[in-house]
């Protein structure tokens, strides 16, 4: 016993990048060195402050169920998105932190807007596109939104995340979480920037109606932080730099025939049949011999009938 992984069979391909997903988010997290940290006190701010408006205020307005919505969304959408960056899916994480900023965006109309809020809770739905005309550039969230949609979407942009042209070896395409400490950093910046203006929002709204005395210190002590880790990711190499030189390094070998077993391919095919009700790509004779099947199915039935 070697003690490494068995990544045989059928399934091995996917559980082996898997595993190396998390041996990525590690990578991360050894070379960031607990510089995301802003990003987690913002992020805890937000269930503090609905816990506030829980047990300090005396009544409930629209305005206020509609902040245990968005804040419950805010920060669910910042974890999923948070999961996915520290891991190197930064497709993925740009789409949630996108789907974070348009729940954001609509919060502060609804913090802003009670009218709004309160049509909102009548079914009414907005559009982000209607959002972001309520905001009237206060604050402008284009530039954002183009930029997470960019990559989020199948656009040219976001080609370098899954392969990249690497001469002479060839082309390196990737499966699962990708190593890119520059673009990981970049990623958690942009997403800490869209927790603050939600932070900041829902500050002005309730400084006067809730005790959050402490929140302006923490806040600035954030915003230092988010600078920082803007100032250290602008310092590193360029990612695709270092991703070509690595699979120059590291060249694939020709691929061998799998590790599968005739037994292994036929209990795997029974179990699709079971779930699925076929089998998977058949040949010529396998097909006469399931057709031979069929029509003698079909005899016995009608000589049941009869």
């Amino acid at each position: 016993m070697s003690g490494e992984p068995d990544y045989s069979g059928p399934d091995g391909a996917t559980r082996h990048a898997l595993d190396e997903t998390e041996a990525v988010r590690a990578r991360h997290m050894a070379v960031i060195n607990n510089r995301e940290f802003p990003l987690h006190v913002l992020l805890g701010l937000i269930p503090a402050g609905t816990r506030r408006l829980i047990t300090e205020a005396s009544t409930y307005t629209a305005q206020d169920q509609c902040t245990f919505f968005h804040a419950s969304r805010t920060v669910t959408n910042a974890i999923g998105a948070l999961i996915n960056i520290e891991r190197g899916l930064l497709v993925e994480g740009y789409a949630l932190t996108r789907h974070c900023l348009e729940n954001v965006a609509q919060a502060i109309v609804f913090l802003r807007e009670a009218q709004s809020a309160e049509a909102w809770l009548q079914g009414k739905k907005f559009t982000p596109g209607t959002i972001r005309a309520k905001l009237g550039g206060t604050p402008d969230l284009k530039p954002v939104y183009d930029a997470l949609s960019a990559l989020a979407h199948a656009n040219p942009d976001a080609r370098w995340m899954h392969s990249l042209y690497v001469p002479p070896v060839g082309v390196a395409v990737w499966y699962g979480g990708m190593y890119q400490p520059k673009s990981v950093a970049e990623a958690l910046v942009l997403l800490g920037r869209v927790i603050q203006l939600y932070i900041e929002e829902f500050f002005r709204h309730h400084r006067d109606r809730l005790d959050l005395v402490a929140w302006p210190l923490l806040m600035k002590i954030a915003a230092n932080a988010l600078g920082d880790l803007q100032t250290w990711l602008d310092s590193l190499p360029d990612d695709r730099d270092e991703l070509a030189q690595h699979a120059a390094e590291h060249p694939v070998q020709p691929m061998r025939q799998p590790d599968i077993t005739p037994e292994q391919m036929a209990d795997f095919r029974t179990q699709v049949k079971r779930a699925f009700g076929y089998g998977g790509p058949i040949g010529p004779m396998e097909q006469e011999s399931d057709q031979g099947d069929m029509e003698s199915t079909q005899t016995e039935s009608k000589g049941d009938e009869a």
